[in-house]
């Protein structure tokens, strides 16, 4: 049990240190602000059973403990014949990638609660196929707090999608996050980044301060 609770934690520590950057969007890089702190804990992946693809689960930083990951759901919702009519592709385009519209559900959860986030990308002139890296890192106040997932897959023509799934930890601080995914190929790169809300008001429960007046409608059942 000690062997293999150390050989956990060096392989928790060696995938800390994966982590060289910070979550960079479209427009450019938020950047670690005042770095990344220590490892504080791992991310807990879970098989799926579904027989979809699974995905490296990387380490949680910063002091995020007790985030768990589900592995990635991947799957093909266009063919390669829908997806060329889609984009008017041309064969003497060469090879395309393009990244869909990305989402998170629900929007605004509590801490223990999950969130699931889904992202979609195209493919096209990969001919046999190509190798597509795919990343998704979790941040938050614009530093990574967790690598979510980092693989390399095969892909063919057509348009795929992944699910990602993750149980946001009881003691996770309050505000917004953000899952960024990245997909690579070819020299072609693109990111989505998707947010959602931790909060531990819950919605609809009207605050009510000390010395304060609740008013109570009662319904009477004839």
């Amino acid at each position: 049990m000690k062997n293999k609770k150390l050989q956990l934690a060096i392989v928790m520590l060696m995938l800390s240190s994966l982590v060289i950057a910070g979550c960079e969007t479209a427009a450019g890089s938020a950047g670690l602000g005042a770095g990344i702190g220590a490892l504080a804990g791992g991310v807990v992946g879970h098989q799926s059973g579904h027989g979809w693809e699974g995905a490296a689960i990387g380490a949680a930083l910063g002091g995020l403990t007790g985030l768990i990951v589900h592995d990635i759901k991947s799957r093909q919702v266009k063919t390669a014949q829908q997806t060329v009519q889609e984009y008017n592709y041309q064969p003497a385009q060469g090879f395309k990638m393009d990244m869909r519209g990305g989402s998170v559900s629900p929007g605004t959860v509590r801490p223990g609660q999950q969130v699931t986030s889904t992202m979609q990308y195209a493919v096209l002139g990969a001919g046999s196929g190509v190798k597509v890296d795919e990343k998704a890192e979790l941040c938050h106040n614009g530093q990574v707090v967790a690598k979510l997932a980092e693989r390399t897959v095969d892909r063919t023509d057509g348009t795929w999608e992944n699910q990602l799934a993750i149980e946001v930890p009881k003691d996770a601080p309050t505000g917004e996050y953000v899952i960024a995914q990245r997909i690579a190929s070819s020299g072609q790169t693109f990111q989505r980044d998707s947010s959602f809300n931790v909060t531990t008001v819950t919605a609809g429960v009207p605050k009510v301060q000390v010395g304060g007046e609740v008013q109570v409608r009662v319904a009477a059942i004839h």
